[in-house]
């Protein structure tokens, strides 16, 4: 992080081929108890076997299927293809690929418009608008110098778009697909940056490994923030509450943090509840407004957590069932949460995790 940034923290053409896949999906029992000693219960894990390792995981309601990244490509995964052991592996399901060419280092879809997939290319100067259905380029759309993150925020109608050296973010109105500003972040180039809550007005974080800030306005301007060790990319905002977020932190607890868009607090970043896991925090994805829970992967469980007072109400490990297929040592390289399953996306290998919610 920029001493700039540290200091403010602390201070107050698709290519039209449909390969078909090998679905080896394996009805898998993990682990899965409540807290507070209640009794356990089995959960379902399978893995869908696809044709490349994919990352950045999204999943597409009611549509039932993920899009996630193989390199350059955006790759839509049937999710409906899973099989069970009993069943004979076979052609169960399509991929369909679009090659791009570039792709920055994740992508995002508007929830408002499910049929719009923002992938940035920052060897292009430029972000690529794709049709989720057919994964066809739509338009190009310009977002500054080497746009490499993405993330829409539909009630604005803005998309923000982080540079790679992460010193800026730029917001695109999603209406006329026009640059309508520039705000310099300091983020430094492992900066993300992510949707805060739904408000007419523009609203993001900025998240770094040491450190959070909250942006709102037109143009967006700073209103909080505060330093704290960000595990990987274990980070959520809550669209329902303004300044409030979910953070995994590298001791392996999670946080409620909420801001002070009234000034009561001094205009301090605040934690309002604690939880703690085993093992580091990786992705986070807070389900609040639907299922009034939190759902935070580590590299062997997911957890499902109360969203107010962050007291984990279910465990689910699904190492153990991937150990059967000597995945036992694959890192994560995404989550998306649907709307029976949650699905992980393993690194350099060629799976997704398919887990039924409890």
């Amino acid at each position: 992080m920029t001493e700039n940034f540290v200091s403010r923290m602390a201070s107050p053409g698709f290519g039209a081929t449909l390969t078909t896949f090998i679905v080896a999906a394996l009805v898998l029992l993990g682990g899965c108890s409540a807290a507070g000693g209640s009794a356990g219960h089995p959960a379902s894990v399978q893995l869908i076997k696809v044709d490349a390792p994919l990352r950045n995981p999204i999943w597409i309601p009611h549509k039932n299927f993920l899009l996630a990244q193989d390199g350059s490509k955006v790759v839509r995964v049937n999710t409906g293809a899973a099989v069970s052991a009993s069943e004979a592996p076979g052609p169960r399901g399509v991929i369909r690929s679009g090659r791009l060419k570039d792709a920055g280092e994740n992508m995002s879809v508007n929830t408002y418009k499910t049929g719009e997939l923002y992938v940035p290319q920052p060897k292009l100067d430029r972000v690529a608008l794709l049709d989720t259905k057919t994964l066809k380029e739509q338009r190009s759309i310009e977002a500054g110098e080497k746009p490499a993150w993405v993330v829409a925020q539909p009630t604005s109608d803005t998309l923000f778009v982080l540079s790679k050296d992460g010193s800026k973010v730029t917001g695109v109105d999603l209406k006329e697909y026009q640059k309508v500003f520039s705000t310099r972040v300091n983020a430094g180039r492992d900066g993300r940056v992510y949707a805060a809550e739904d408000t007419l007005d523009p609203a993001f974080w900025v998240v770094r490994l040491d450190g959070i800030a909250h942006y709102r306005g037109s143009p967006p301007e700073r209103t909080v923030g505060r330093r704290i060790k960000v595990s990987a990319e274990a980070f959520d905002g809550d669209p329902e509450v303004s300044q409030r977020a979910y953070i995994g932190t590298t001791s392996g607890r999670v946080l409620r943090m909420e801001g002070d868009p009234q000034k009561e607090w001094e205009g301090r970043l605040l934690v309002r509840a604690k939880g703690k896991v085993g093992g580091r925090p990786e992705y986070i994805q807070n389900e609040a407004k639907e299922e009034l829970v939190v759902y935070v992967a580590t590299e062997s469980k997911v957890y499902v957590m109360d969203f107010a007072s962050l007291k984990v109400l279910d465990t689910i490990d699904y190492r153990r069932p991937l150990e059967r297929q000597r995945l036992e040592k694959a890192k994560l390289s995404g989550m998306a949460v649907g709307d029976k399953n949650i699905y992980l996306t393993l690194r350099n290998e060629p799976y997704v995790v398919s887990i039924r919610k409890p």
